[in-house]
């Protein structure tokens, strides 16, 4: 689906001075659906769904990745690992425009293991 909006040139001047562009385009969805549904309109619902972060540990370092996110980063513990992802992730998922604001972000952390034969 495409949607056009277009801004009235008195307005267009004000954009540049606008420092969350994004922000501002959602709020005039939010403000124009709102008008022509005549009920209020959250473009930022709770999602059922929550963002997969695949967690592996190497070497004794333990690292975290998210792809619709735009995340990758790493740690000592795995408990600074989440620490650090929590502290990145709402930041990402709105430079990434992921659809979810910071309020509304799930993530999932999967970390599988296996057996391997050890050599006695």
């Amino acid at each position: 689906m495409n949607i056009t909006i277009e801004i009235p040139d008195e307005m267009n001047a004000g954009l540049a001075g606008i420092k969350n562009i994004n922000a501002f385009v959602l709020n005039t969805l939010k403000t124009a659906l709102a008008a022509q549904t005549r009920q209020p309109v959250d473009l930022f619902k709770p999602t059922d769904s929550a963002f997969v972060v695949e967690v592996s540990v190497l070497d004794g370092i333990w690292t975290a990745e998210c792809g619709p996110l735009g995340l990758v980063t790493e740690a000592e513990s795995y408990d600074d690992l989440l620490e650090r992802v929590w502290l990145i992730a709402p930041e990402l998922a709105e430079l990434n425009n992921v659809g979810v604001d910071a309020e509304h972000l799930r993530l999932r952390f999967s970390h599988e293991q296996s057996t391997y034969p050890v050599k006695v």
